[in-house]
């Protein structure tokens, strides 16, 4: 569209494609020319200021999904990490505390059969030898020297401080879970009284130390149970289920409920080894070097 002046007349034309050839055609002459050439200017202004808004608009909903599209990898990242992260420290702690006990019944004289069951020694350890070297050796120096030579209350010390750190790691990182989602059926404080109970029917006054060590990985596995089931309910009461979640909870279930069987199973094979309840008890002073044994 355009203006033209032909022999002092102007018109106002626009081009028309008529097979193959290009002709144009007048809309208007005159004083209309210019009125129409004023019209044709403020609806081409009109036009691109649509489609500058359009695609602006159309930026900013697509910087509007990219950035909840980032959050939302993030919010998954940060899910699987936690889900995962918790498994991996289960499944360490589960190897730690079976390492400890293992070491405890090979000092007590247990040994292993190849059926992976505990079996006593022909002659078992004796009782507790008192420590009297001449060497100042440190409080751990001590307690590991004695537990080396058989001392029975060295060897359940040594026990309960090798699994008290990775105990209290776990736990704090599976407390931090509570409290669980608002439709759970236990609130944050029955959870605790149950897991405290479930500890004193594991391992009552008068156990040993194993079945104690014991008794609290498999209570640890039975919250970490319960964490993951909640996740799983959490999962299956949304209207899309995200199925990369729902295999990733059901992997991480499974071994879960098989740590926590095994944690069940091992209570009752030490407990049938009717293991010496302590007699004498390992106190370690707050001064350099300073041990002692208090007799049961």
């Amino acid at each position: 569209m355009g203006l033209v002046n032909i022999n002092g007349h102007v018109y106002y034309t626009h081009s028309l494609r008529l097979g193959k050839w290009v002709t144009s055609a007048c809309l208007a002459k005159g004083k209309m020319t210019f009125v129409m050439a004023e019209m044709q200017a403020e609806l081409k202004r009109e036009q691109q200021e649509e489609r500058a808004a359009s695609e602006a608009e159309q930026r900013e909903l697509v910087g509007a999904y990219k950035a909840a599209r980032k959050a939302e990898r993030a919010q998954e990242k940060a899910w699987r990490d936690r889900i995962e992260g918790t498994d991996r420290m289960m499944r360490d702690y589960y190897s730690a505390v079976r390492m400890a006990v293992a070491t405890y019944l090979e000092g007590l004289g247990f040994y292993q059969h190849q059926r992976n069951e505990w079996r006593r020694r022909g002659t078992m350890l004796g009782e507790a030898i008192r420590y009297n070297g001449m060497a100042p050796l440190t409080q751990k120096e001590q307690l590991a020297e004695r537990a080396y030579h058989g001392d029975a209350a060295a060897l359940e010390t040594c026990l309960l401080e090798a699994s008290r750190h990775h105990h209290e790691t776990v736990e704090t990182a599976l407390l931090s879970y509570l409290p669980l989602s608002p439709g759970y059926r236990d609130s944050t404080e029955v959870l605790m009284v149950r897991m405290a109970s479930m500890r004193y029917d594991l391992a009552p006054p008068g156990s040993s130390a194993a079945e104690k060590v014991l008794a609290e990985r498999a209570t640890l596995a039975w919250l970490h149970t319960e964490i993951l089931e909640n996740e799983v309910a959490v999962l299956y009461q949304r209207t899309t289920i995200d199925s990369k979640r729902a295999e990733i909870l059901d992997r991480r279930l499974g071994r879960a409920q098989n740590r926590l069987i095994h944690a069940m199973t091992a209570i009752a094979r030490i407990r049938r080894l009717n293991l010496p309840v302590l007699i004498q008890q390992v106190n370690l002073g707050h001064q350099s070097g300073a041990i002692q044994v208090n007799g049961g």
